[in-house]
Order: C-alpha cells, then sequence, then structure tokens
C-alpha cells in the first residue's frame, strides 16, 4: 500500500484554498450562470423580474468582493495561480468595470419587449460573457487566453440574434463567421508559439530557429485580439453586429469584449517584444506595426462614421476609431501610456454605456432609429436632450466634460514616448490622432444638430417623463463625466497606485 505524505496532502489543499479565495468572485458568477439556467424553466411571466433580480444581486455581491480584491492585490502585489492567471490591482480595476457594465446592461434590458419569452437564456449568455471577460483580463497563459475569448465569443453570437429579426440573425451570422477566422488565425499563431518554444507561458524566450516562422505566428495572434477590438483590419463585422443587436447588449458589446481584448493585447505585447519580428528590432517593428493600425483605425472609423443614418452604426464606427486610440496607448510602450490607456478605458466605457441608454431611451420611448427621427426631440424630452448633448460632446472629445482629458493623456503619452525614443512613426501618429479628434466633430454633433435645429416632425409623441430612473442614472454618468474633466486626479491618482503588470 502506497504510503501517503499527510503533510505535502496539507501543503496542497492549503494552496487550493489559498487560490480558491482569490477566485472567489469567478465561482460566484459561475453559480449565478447556474441559478439563471435553473429559473429559466419557470414560465417566462414569473421568469422575468426574479431572474434579473437574482442576477444584479450576483453582480452586485461580485462588485463588492472585486473591491476587497483591489484592496488585496495592492497590498500584497501580483499574484499568480497555477501559471494560468495572474491576479493583479489593473486587473481587478478592469473585471470591477466589466461588471458594473453588466450590470447596467441588465437594468436597461428590462424594458425590451423581445426577452419576455427567453430572459433566462439571456442572462446566462450576458454572464457568460462577463466570465469570459473577467478571464480574459487575468489570463497569463495562452491556453486559458484562447479558451477564455471563445467564451466571450460564443456568447456574443447567441446575443447578436436576440432581438429575433431577419436584420439581427444576419448580423449573428456574419459575427460567427467574422469570429471564426479570427479564432482560426489566433489558434494556430499559439500553436506555433508551442511548437516553437514548447511553453504555453509568458515570458518566454525566443528561440534561434524558426525566428520568421515565430514572428508570423505572433502576427495570427495579433489578428485575433484585434477582432475583438474592433480594429483594422478585423473591424468589417462591428457595424452590422451593433445594428442588428438589441441595443443594450450593442452597448455590452461596445464596452466588455472591446477593453478585455485591449487588456489581452496589452498582455501578448510582451511576447511580440520578445520576438524579432521579421528579423528586425522587435520593439521597433511592433510600434510601428501598432501605430500603423491605429492611424488606419482613426481614419477608417472617423470618415466612415460621417455618412452614417442610423445612430447605431454611427457609435460602432465610432467604436473603430476609439479603437485607434487605445492602440495609440498601448503602442507608446511607457508607463505613462498604460496609465492613460486604463484611464481612457473608464472614461469610454462610461461615455459609450450614457450614450447607448440613451439611444434606448429614444427608441424605446420616442420610435427613434434613425438619425433624422432626432428632429425636434429638444421639445418634447428637454432633459434627456440636454443629457445626450452632453455625451455627444464628450464622445468627441471636448471640454468640459472627460473625453478631452482622456485623449489628452493619451497625446501626452504619444509625445513623451517620441521625445524619448525619436522614432517619427509616434509624432504621425500624434497628428493622425489630433486631425481626427476635429474630423469627429462633424458625426458626433450631428445627432445635436438634429435635436435642437431641425423642427418636430411629429407634436403627437409622448412627452418626457420628468427624472424618470433612466434619467437619474445617465445623469450620475453624465456627473462622472464632468467632475474627471475638473478633477482628473482623482482617477490618476487610483492608477498610480495600481500595479501594471499586464
Amino acid at each position: 500500500m502506497k504510503h501517503i505524505d499527510i503533510e505535502s496532502l496539507g501543503l496542497k489543499l492549503e494552496r487550493i484554498l489559498t487560490y480558491g479565495q482569490y477566485i472567489l468572485p469567478e465561482f460566484l458568477l459561475v453559480s449565478g450562470i447556474l441559478v439563471a439556467l435553473l429559473l429559466a424553466l419557470l414560465p417566462a411571466e414569473k421568469n422575468r423580474y426574479l431572474s434579473s433580480a437574482i442576477v444584479l444581486l450576483v453582480l452586485v455581491a461580485v462588485a463588492v468582493l472585486y473591491g476587497f480584491q483591489w484592496v488585496d492585490t495592492y497590498r500584497t502585489g501580483v499574484k499568480s495561480l497555477l501559471g494560468m492567471l495572474r491576479l493583479h490591482t489593473a486587473a481587478v480595476t478592469l473585471k470591477l468595470l466589466f461588471t458594473l457594465t453588466t450590470a447596467a446592461v441588465v437594468l436597461l434590458s428590462l424594458r425590451l419587449s423581445s426577452l419576455r419569452q427567453y430572459v433566462g437564456e439571456y442572462l446566462v449568455l450576458l454572464l457568460t460573457a462577463l466570465l469570459g471577460a473577467v478571464l480574459m483580463v487575468m489570463s497569463s497563459n495562452l491556453l486559458m487566453t484562447y479558451l477564455s475569448i471563445e467564451m466571450v465569443s460564443i456568447a456574443s453570437y447567441a446575443l447578436t440574434g436576440f432581438a429575433f429579426t431577419k436584420k439581427s440573425a444576419e448580423g449573428g451570422l456574419k459575427y460567427i463567421l467574422f469570429g471564426a477566422v479570427a479564432s482560426g488565425l489566433m489558434l494556430y499563431g499559439m500553436s506555433l508559439h508551442y511548437g516553437l518554444t514548447g511553453s504555453l507561458e509568458l515570458g518566454f524566450r525566443a528561440v534561434s530557429e524558426g525566428e520568421l516562422l515565430l514572428s508570423f505566428g505572433s502576427i495570427l495572434m495579433l489578428g485575433g485580439f484585434l477582432f475583438k477590438l474592433a480594429a483594422v483590419p478585423f473591424h468589417v463585422w462591428a457595424p452590422d453586429v451593433y445594428e442588428a443587436a438589441p441595443t443594450p447588449v450593442t452597448a455590452f458589446f461596445s464596452i466588455v469584449p472591446k477593453i478585455a481584448g485591449m487588456a489581452v493585447l496589452v498582455t501578448y505585447t510582451r511576447i511580440f517584444l520578445e520576438v524579432d519580428m521579421l528579423l528586425l528590432s522587435g520593439q521597433e517593428t511592433v510600434r510601428t506595426l501598432l501605430a500603423t493600425l491605429a492611424i488606419l483605425s482613426l481614419l477608417l472609423g472617423n470618415f466612415s462614421a460621417i455618412w452614417q443614418s442610423d445612430p447605431k452604426r454611427l457609435l460602432a464606427y465610432s467604436g473603430i476609431a476609439h479603437s485607434g486610440f487605445l492602440l495609440a496607448g498601448i503602442a507608446a510602450f511607457s508607463h505613462l501610456g498604460i496609465k492613460s490607456l486604463l484611464f481612457y478605458a473608464v472614461i469610454y466605457a462610461i461615455m459609450n454605456l450614457a450614450a447607448f441608454a440613451l439611444l434606448h431611451w429614444a427608441e424605446y420611448r420616442y420610435g427613434i432609429r434613425r438619425i433624422e427621427d432626432f428632429k425636434g426631440l429638444s421639445q418634447k424630452a428637454p432633459f434627456g436632450s440636454l443629457l445626450l448633448l452632453v455625451v455627444m460632446v464628450a464622445l468627441t472629445g471636448l471640454p468640459p466634460t472627460a473625453g478631452f482629458t482622456a485623449k489628452l493623456f493619451v497625446f501626452m503619452s504619444l509625445w513623451d514616448a517620441y521625445g524619448q525614443t525619436g522614432e517619427s512613426i509616434l509624432l504621425w501618429l500624434l497628428v493622425f490622432a489630433l486631425v481626427n479628434t476635429l474630423i469627429a466633430l462633424f458625426y458626433y454633433l450631428k445627432i445635436p444638430y438634429f435635436v435642437y435645429f431641425k423642427p418636430m416632425k411629429d407634436n403627437g409623441q409622448a412627452q418626457e417623463k420628468p427624472l424618470s430612473s433612466l434619467h437619474m442614472a445617465v445623469m450620475v454618468l453624465v456627473l462622472f463625466l464632468l467632475m474627471l474633466f475638473f478633477k482628473p486626479e482623482w482617477l490618476m491618482d487610483f492608477f498610480n497606485n495600481a500595479s501594471f503588470v499586464f
């Protein structure tokens, strides 16, 4: 009979319990998914509000746990969990942002008539996508990264079709096709890395043989990450999917998968830098590649948005342009660049959540589906129109909103990186980013123009409810955008105390 080492067994059990407490919020999310799945068996009229209430309670509890987790990681530093996940304050900050965004999306979804029969399934998919996103920002292993990205992607494919229309079915099919291609490219790139290095871990040393093949694998992996970021050239799916999906789902897509993809790209930039891509200087080549993609995303996103007549397609193309700013923060390759990137990500999430919430309100209450339908909205809904104006000004990047501050920090990080390296591509990226901020004026302010300067189409529409719950929620987001313009140090000091180990 084999002797059992009690002491070794006790150490292993203690280790498991220690790791368990670090991923307790994720266990709670899994529990929420299982509960929502069981509640989906109830009749639709009983299930709708009960499931939503329970899921909201789970999300609040998870957010509280992330708050405690942030304090713990700030005190004790970075934690590596079995070589698969890495827990640090920057990752916890993004996880908290994702959780609060998902809670807001659940609240927005309560009004969707198309979900009355399938609210349980909808909530299961939403929580599954959230779980994949929080695992993405913690991943430090190629296999874990792939599995978490696929978890987000598969749930997102299904969520696109929850409008239950022909357009949503087409959008979901396009999303699946583009996603399958991006996933295949990424997986093949990861297999090349594993085959040439024998490791799935981050931080390996590049091999001398097969260096060009390893560079090719890095480029393929980059394609998969750019797909989640909706950046050029993997942006084609975004406008159709944003237009086809229900508005709350579109809000979720525009924030959670995009920012999670940004975090993964920051993490795996370490791999790209270790590989002398195309047998040239690794850092210079990677910076040139990312800066070029950022410029293309800015140009294509902004110029395409000018010609849009659908507000969700307009925000989809603007999201591609914002991906360019996120790539610009990564291309700086500096501590200031990462801080600017996190600040921009938080402000972008607040702006987009407020924008899609107001679009959902306008669509639900006034039947507005085209930009021209906003004519004279200020006469029927003055307070909602004012909130919409501030949000559009913030998305443009104008004062006195934090949208201006976020772009300013990215510009500063680029200028600082240019001063240290002297690489001309950084200066070109800075110039294009400044010019594209001016171009954004032409389409972001198109909606306020129709709201305030065009005559009302129909006087028979319902008047605005004074201080509705949605208006109050958006007003809180708008106040954050205004306060962080005057006091950006509140958020930047928070990031100064965070670790940036992606």
